[in-house]
């Protein structure tokens, strides 16, 4: 349940961010936020009293990695330059990251 209002309330602060920055800038700001979140959650995992709670962080923070990957696809910029094999390259490389 934590998780999911983490996740809720990452959403209502990007959306408030996304009325005011371009497509890239939103993909830059998603992405680091979603980051942020995974390294804090790495950060609590080493600690032995946080287990549980980092774990959930840590999940919460794949699920917004892959949906800031998976909003690659729809930046004209982005699509333009590199075309889709951006993102499939990624998604592949942060898969191969998240299992391992």
């Amino acid at each position: 349940m934590g998780g999911i209002l983490i996740f809720l309330a990452i959403l209502a602060f990007l959306s408030i961010i996304y009325a005011e920055i371009g497509a890239v800038g939103r993909l830059v700001v998603s992405t680091l936020v979603s980051l942020g979140i995974y390294i804090s959650g790495l950060y609590l995992f080493k600690k032995d009293t946080f287990k549980h709670e980092a774990q959930i962080i840590l999940g919460v923070g794949i699920v917004a990695i892959y949906l800031s990957i998976l909003y690659m696809f729809r930046v004209p910029q982005l699509e333009a330059a590199f075309g889709p094999s951006l993102s499939i390259i990624v998604l592949i490389l942060l898969t191969l990251a998240v299992a391992w």
